[in-house]
């Protein structure tokens, strides 16, 4: 090598050591547990690449990501309920590589608050029939529905109880499992973890679980903001992964490190308990793409560069939290 380059070879290496704020944390192996969750969270580990789409999914470039989990919504079709139909199921469900294992896809829900983009249904009706609920307003111009979440008596129904709730729907659309958004509604103004509220949601979680698993033992139940819930008694054992967002970066740049090592510490703390992560950030910048997917490939995470709000495919990184079922 040409002694001159030496110094502009010893400046890129102190360069890309500071633009690495995770270097503090030690990666761990995941270790496939003895829950009762260990088939499905191990079929979640041995995933390699995923992609979030809830809205405007884009067919073509699905196929030419071809991941192996996909995150999609189960609502957009045109049967009494509002539900995908079997044909769109196909669609999320086709793989370009036919040698590879059967894709994961898992149904997004948000069980934090109503939304105003899709309808709440009752959970039953004497007929047997979806009928929309009076718990939130269809009105697309004035957005989410605040006053609406989790703590409302008839939530829990709606989510859980009965063959037209949610979850039910889900199992019987046939999805792998599902992704619950909205766990962020335990938090409040100053974006704290409201104890109480964290209590609650974590018994909403384990109520649809248990009501999904009950058809499907293997069902997935993967939360996102996983932090919030990582102080509760018996939340380990619920869970099949954790899917955070907008936890790593911060405006599509990597958080300090002083913020990002308590972050990733526990987040390791989820596989050391055979948890698999999933993590997916919204990132413009390309170098900052390129460190994203070196840290996913280094802590074992498995990893998704999003679009704002999900909208489109985004760009699946190759990595992931390296299990097995065998």
């Amino acid at each position: 090598m040409d002694k001159r380059l030496i110094p502009v070879v010893i400046l890129v290496i102190a360069s890309i050591s500071a633009c690495t704020p995770w270097r503090a944390v030690k990666p761990t192996d995941w270790v496939r547990s003895a829950s009762d969750r260990d088939d499905s969270r191990c079929r979640l580990a041995a995933a390699s690449s995923s992609v979030i789409s809830i809205r405007n999914f884009d067919d073509a470039e699905y196929a030419f990501q071809d991941p192996d989990v996909a995150v999609v919504d189960f609502i957009g079709g045109d049967n009494e309920c509002g539900d995908v139909s079997a044909l769109q199921m196909e669609r999320f469900r086709a793989r370009s590589d036919k040698s590879k294992p059967a894709r994961i896809v898992l149904a997004w829900l948000n069980v934090g608050r109503a939304e105003n983009l899709r309808i709440n249904w009752f959970a039953d009706t004497p007929e047997g029939k979806c009928t929309p609920s009076v718990m939130s307003k269809i009105d697309l111009e004035i957005g989410d529905d605040a006053s609406i979440d989790f703590t409302h008596p008839g939530w829990l129904v709606t989510m859980a109880e009965g063959d037209k709730s949610y979850i039910r729907r889900i199992v019987d659309l046939g999805f792998d499992g599902v992704v619950l958004g909205g766990i962020d509604a335990v938090r409040g103004e100053d974006g704290q973890v409201v104890p109480e509220k964290a209590q609650a949601m974590f018994d909403l979680v384990k109520a649809i679980s248990v009501a999904a698993r009950e058809k499907d033992p293997d069902f997935m139940v993967v939360a996102t903001d996983p932090l919030a819930l990582s102080e509760i008694e018996g939340s380990m054992d619920v869970l099949s992964g954790v899917l955070t967002t907008d936890l790593i970066m911060q405006e599509g740049y990597f958080k300090p490190e002083p913020e990002l090592t308590p972050v990733l510490e526990t987040l390791n703390t989820f596989r050391d308990a055979g948890i698999p992560v999933i993590s997916a950030e919204f990132i413009i910048d390309p170098i900052q793409q390129t460190l994203y997917q070196n840290l996913c490939a280094r802590m074992g995470y498995l990893c998704f560069i999003t679009n704002p709000d999900f909208s489109g495919p985004g760009l699946a990184v190759q990595a992931g939290n390296g299990g097995s079922c065998e």
